[in-house]
């Protein structure tokens, strides 16, 4: 069954508006209902990104981490995994930095940072 918190993200992730302000209404309800989303989780107040309504507790660090290493396994640390992987390990460094400082990420130390095809 999907709760209504899970429509409503649905419903705010369609809608767009050109009006800077009808936006920032709209981000805002986001965040509201990926709050309401997490709450219903289990999460802990205290671990939910009042701005975002992202989860930043330890577990969704461990999961993030644990799935961009099976990304790594899978596909290997080309060019651009590394490049996403630097972006979620950059993330998680600025909202945690508590958990993700001086943990090695896979991906993050394999092999050099030029573009694809060079």
């Amino acid at each position: 069954m999907i709760c209504r918190s899970t429509l409503l993200l649905f419903h705010y992730a369609r809608e767009g508006s050109p009006d800077p302000v009808a936006e920032a209404d709209r981000r805002t309800s986001m965040a509201d209902a990926r709050t309401a989303l997490c709450i219903e989780s289990g999460v802990a107040l205290e671990d939910i990104d009042p701005a975002t309504g992202y989860d930043h507790s330890e577990r969704a660090y461990r999961r993030v981490r644990a799935d961009w290493a099976q990304q790594v396994e899978q596909r290997g640390a080309d060019w651009y995994i590394r490049r996403d992987v630097r972006w979620a390990y950059g993330i998680w460094l600025e909202a945690r930095p508590d958990l993700a400082t001086g943990d090695r990420w896979p991906g993050l130390d394999d092999g050099e940072d030029q573009g694809p095809g060079e």
